[in-house]
């Protein structure tokens, strides 16, 4: 039962222009590979219980045009973006946040204001095959690679200043890491001090993730969830498929752990790409009376 004051908000935010999803998923027609995160983040609100108190929206441009600046792609649209969804946050003035993406750069709004909330009190865990700690002018310019940089208030300015908050290295936990992408990388998490847990230190039993909870004074905690954290073989619906992760199964059992551990006040679903079901709807709308008009 929830408290006096409380308030949970579920924020929908279909943010996809962190990503140059074209390139990564080519089997796709261009604009349905280009806001596949749109409709992943539709269908997550519309599978999903809606056991929150409000529901808000975040609105997206959905225009294919791709600029890149400042070693960002669509750097212009995602600033406006981040400053809409702060924005609704604010007038909400909820006390926990679900978001559903969308790409990873969703959870950097919602998890910068519960942090401005639970100042110096909120631990980060951050469940997903990849680090996320690109920087602008690394070799590949989506933003939602710097999705975790931007939490550590390291990337755009034009992006950052907005922030009304980040957090310290020892407040973050990696969890299913696996794939780096380049050396350089590795080396940027050793030198800003992340510590992180591969899925073979939790697939049997939580005592390297408890260690670490028990070790981090705080008392609220964050959870971004990048479904590319599955194993392939047992769900894959994400952009990106990397083999040895974690089950489903095990994964909502970590979340409902660390819940228990310390007062969860922020969740984020992100990633979910329906391939099979952009691909069914693209060969569907061809047929006669479905096509439109001509």
């Amino acid at each position: 039962m929830q408290n006096m004051g409380e308030k949970t908000l579920r924020l929908v935010f279909p943010q996809w222009q962190g990503a140059d999803i074209v390139r990564i998923v080519p089997e796709l027609a261009p604009h349905s590979a280009a806001h596949g995160y749109v409709w992943g983040s539709r269908i997550l609100d519309l599978l999903l219980p809606k056991a929150q108190d409000e529901v808000l929206h975040v609105p997206i441009d959905m225009s294919m045009e791709r600029t890149l600046s400042s070693g960002v792609m669509d750097r212009a649209r995602l600033a406006i973006q981040t400053k809409d969804a702060l924005k609704l946050l604010r007038l909400s003035r909820s006390t926990r946040v679900l978001t559903l993406g969308g790409e990873c750069s969703v959870s950097v709004a919602p998890f910068s204001y519960l942090q401005s909330l639970y100042p110096e009190d909120t631990a980060l865990l951050w469940l997903d095959a990849h680090p996320d700690i690109t920087l602008p002018g690394d070799p590949y310019a989506g933003y939602h690679a710097m999705a975790l940089s931007a939490l550590l208030g390291r990337g755009d300015s034009s992006i950052i200043a907005q922030l009304p908050a980040v957090f310290k290295p020892q407040q973050v936990l990696l969890l299913g890491l696996r794939d780096w992408e380049r050396e350089t990388i590795r080396q940027r998490q050793q030198e800003w001090g992340l510590t992180h847990l591969g899925p073979a230190a939790l697939q049997h039993d939580f005592t390297k993730l408890d260690a670490w909870l028990q070790a981090c004074p705080c008392r609220k905690v964050v959870v971004h969830f990048d479904l590319d954290v599955l194993d392939p073989s047992d769900l894959f619906c994400a952009a990106g498929k990397c083999a040895d992760g974690l089950t489903l199964a095990r994964c909502v059992e970590l979340i409902a752990h660390v819940a228990a551990c310390k007062d969860l006040v922020g969740l984020t679903v992100a990633e979910l790409l329906p391939r099979q079901l952009l691909r069914l709807r693209d060969m569907l709308t061809t047929l006669p009376l479905i096509a439109p008009r001509v």
